[in-house]
């Protein structure tokens, strides 16, 4: 969906990106771009690089329940959770903006 606007799935670069993001979310959880579907447990961004640390992950999160939670999700209390990436959830679109004069 992102794609078709022009855009991608949110990436959390910065402690300052995931505070704007985590004020976002109010009413459920909500799809980031980032997951661990090329090595179990080791989370990325879509864009293949590492995800770092800015925002937390619940408690005992990563935990791939059931063998299958490969997407990365921020909770409404401004955590971290991997869910199945078939969980039907919202998502956050980033879009990089260029200027041209």
């Amino acid at each position: 969906m992102c794609e078709d606007e022009g855009g991608h799935l949110a990436v959390v670069d910065s402690k300052e990106e995931g505070g704007v993001l985590i004020t976002l979310i109010k009413k459920e959880q909500t799809y980031i771009g980032a997951h661990d579907r090329v090595t179990e447990g080791k989370f990325m961004t879509i864009f293949g690089a590492s995800m770092g640390n800015h925002i937390a992950w619940s408690g005992n999160q990563p935990d791939n329940s059931g063998g299958n939670e490969h997407c990365v999700t921020i909770t409404t209390s401004g955590k971290l959770n991997d869910v199945p990436c078939t969980h039907i959830a919202p998502f956050i679109c980033e879009f990089d903006l260029m200027w041209s004069e």
